[in-house]
């Protein structure tokens, strides 16, 4: 940079406020939900090159209220580390319950925050404020029996092998040359900005077109992550993952996450953070476990003309809705013979065996040295790659289409079966009007001495443990 030298003293990721474990005051940044938006490059440009901020959709909004619940749900386990009330899972739909943990309105609650609500509380509230209200009372009961249901396969927890030592851990760890062991770093374009986020005097990373009015740094770069929760093991200490999922086809989606690359990169992520003194340092990062909770509406017994349950078999009913339809004496009553009431609560351990299982997917794994060699290869990878992209971006003219598409060419991920994109309209026609739509998303950007106090800088003593 031209001048004297700017002195960072903080790095803000989008999405990644504050209290991220390892970020040094001056990094670039990005995440693997970057690498996933990365593989069509056009749809990267219109997010990072160009800040167009899309809405989620209705699946996406529907996952974050379950992960309202469950990240609460998880907080009481941390706090308490005891099975949570059985009020909690008790509950009618739309019914909002007290925290039961701070008996109040604690703003230092590590559930409710001081709102005073249960899990499915603070999950409906979340849905209030996303949903139609017309569409409240259905989604309200599918929310109900997606988080109840949780409890029913698994117990009200905790785990008994596994206690609750963190959740919503954000890290940030350094890309590394997997030949070397030394950090990546690259120039990055920047521009100096008057307030952001609430934080005067600051410097953001250049979007595109704006080469010209950017100045350069060099800077390391570092992978941000947030995983949903960390384990430890009550005997031997050892730190797991924990990631929770929600999806219409959990068991599909289950299997497929041995692929991802999310699930390596937080592993890595928590062996550089306990190599950083994290929980102690001094402990083996083991493995990972996820649940994926099944997003769909819960199917309920039927009723039939003559007050006999259905039981068709293709009804993919979960056990504990018919065992719940079978307590009720207005169903059963004097319909059926003494034979015939065995026969359905046998059909009971049936569903638990097959419905149940594909409602809710549960998977433990452990990671090896070679993933993580191939992980450390592939991620050095992508910050070259993303560092070539991000100035390519400030370079081009946003407004020259031919220029765009040279660096920024289409890849039609969109037609992938279960995937989609949040830029369709604007790629058929790509116009100002068309970009005019969406919201400006805040980019990553940097605080500067004249605003933020100095903090010690994250530790330049890490060697790669793969």
């Amino acid at each position: 940079m031209d001048g004297e030298p700017v002195d960072f003293r903080k790095t803000v990721p989008p999405r990644y406020a504050s209290n991220v474990f390892g970020l040094p005051e001056k990094a670039m940044v990005f995440t693997n939900s970057e690498r996933s938006l990365s593989w069509c490059k056009r749809r990267w440009f219109y997010q990072e090159g160009l800040g167009l901020q899309t809405t989620g959709s209705a699946a996406m909004s529907f996952g974050s209220c379950v992960h309202t619940a469950m990240e609460a749900v998880f907080n009481y386990w941390k706090a308490a580390d005891k099975p949570v009330p059985k009020k909690w899972i008790t509950a009618e739909p739309g019914k909002k319950l007290d925290c039961f943990l701070c008996k109040g309105s604690d703003p230092e609650c590590l559930v409710c925050e001081g709102q005073n609500l249960c899990p499915y509380s603070l999950a409906l509230e979340y849905m209030e404020s996303q949903w139609p209200e017309d569409e409240w009372e259905e989604q309200a009961q599918r929310l109900h029996d997606v988080i109840r249901g949780y409890f029913h396969r698994y117990g009200a927890g905790p785990m008994r092998d596994f206690r609750v030592v963190d959740v919503e851990k954000a890290i940030a760890f350094p890309v590394l040359d997997p030949r070397t062991g030394k950090p990546f770093e690259s120039v990055v374009n920047l521009v100096r900005m008057q307030s952001i986020g609430g934080f005067p005097q600051t410097w953001r990373i250049a979007r595109a077109g704006e080469e010209s009015i950017s100045e350069q740094v060099t800077m390391p770069w570092y992978q941000c992550c947030r995983m949903d929760a960390v384990l430890e093991h009550r005997k031997t200490g050892d730190v797991w993952v924990h990631e929770f999922k929600t999806s219409a086809n959990p068991t599909t989606y289950g299997r497929d996450l041995h692929l991802d690359t999310q699930i390596p990169g937080y592993i890595r992520a928590l062996q550089y953070a306990v190599s950083q003194g994290y929980l102690g340092g001094n402990r083996r990062v083991v493995g990972y476990q996820w649940d994926v909770l099944g997003s769909r509406k819960h199917t309920k017994p039927k009723i039939l003309a003559s007050g006999k349950v259905s039981t068709a078999k293709n009804a993919r009913i979960a056990s504990w809705h018919w065992i719940q339809a079978l307590s009720d004496p207005t169903v059963i009553g004097s319909l059926y013979t003494d034979d015939e009431i065995r026969v359905l609560k046998e059909r009971a351990v049936e569903l638990r065996e097959t419905v149940d299982t594909s409602l809710y997917h549960r998977e433990f794994g452990t990671f090896s040295e070679e993933l993580g060699l191939r992980y450390a290869a592939e991620l050095y990878t992508a910050a070259k790659r993303f560092s070539k992209m991000r100035n390519n971006a400030a370079a081009v003219d946003p407004n020259n289409d031919l220029q765009v598409s040279e660096h920024f060419p289409r890849t039609a991920v969109c037609r992938i079966q279960g995937h989609g994109c949040s830029y369709k309209s604007t790629c058929l026609n790509d116009t100002l009007e068309a970009r005019q739509l969406y919201e400006n998303r805040t980019p990553l950007f940097w605080v500067t001495a004249e605003t933020a106090p100095k903090k010690q800088s994250a530790k330049e003593s890490y060697q790669c443990p793969f």
